[in-house]
């Protein structure tokens, strides 16, 4: 009986050490195992996946975007905006800051900002009106064709046009604004016409 029961007591630490090792394993491959890391070819450019988005190397800068271009190609845009802001120094964006989509049209601004301020492209963010935050009033008359302004707002549609030195985007929903803000990056690199 003593034999018996010196079997049935080493049941159980090999079942600890069995699941100790699964355990332990797991979490190595989790560490250091294949990132699974996506990537696409665009006109030469190698766009990777990441847990934010898409990056490319341009003119030896990694620059971010929330989609490839390939996605963004069908959007209704006018092919006269990209020589309203291809070449240019300066974007002045504005907005309402009571639009419905306000604070996806601030995120899309400032992240525009950034990938801007990597291609030595400055980009002024303000309002169309008075507002709390401190920041200028731009309207469309203040476009010009060295700065033009890019004004964002809510619509039944999302497109992008151009009225004299203004570029107007309507935006059928806050996601838009970030597809749209890519649009025009891409477009000012010469990835999208």
């Amino acid at each position: 009986m003593a034999f018996r029961d010196r079997k049935q007591s080493k049941w159980p630490m090999y079942m600890v050490i069995f699941i100790s090792f699964i355990m332990i394993t797991s979490v190595i491959g989790f560490l250091y195992g294949g990132s699974g890391t996506t990537s696409v070819r665009y006109q030469g450019k190698k766009f990777v996946r990441d847990q934010k988005g898409w990056s490319t190397v341009i003119e030896g800068k990694r620059l971010r975007f929330e989609f490839l271009p390939t996605d963004l190609a069908q959007l209704n845009y006018s092919r006269n905006l990209t020589e309203k802001i291809r070449g240019r120094l300066e974007w002045d964006f504005t907005s309402s800051s009571q639009d419905p989509y306000a604070e996806d049209i601030a995120l899309a601004q400032y992240n525009l900002g950034v990938t801007a301020n990597s291609l030595n492209l400055f980009v002024r963010q303000g309002f169309i009106g008075n507002n709390s935050f401190g920041l200028p009033v731009i309207s469309c008359r203040d476009g010009s064709p060295e700065v033009p302004v890019i004004l964002m707002r809510a619509g039944n549609k999302t497109r992008a046009f151009a009225e004299g030195n203004c570029i107007v985007v309507e935006l059928r929903s806050a996601f838009d604004a970030h597809a749209m803000k890519d649009r025009f990056l891409y477009a000012y690199l010469g990835l999208l016409e």
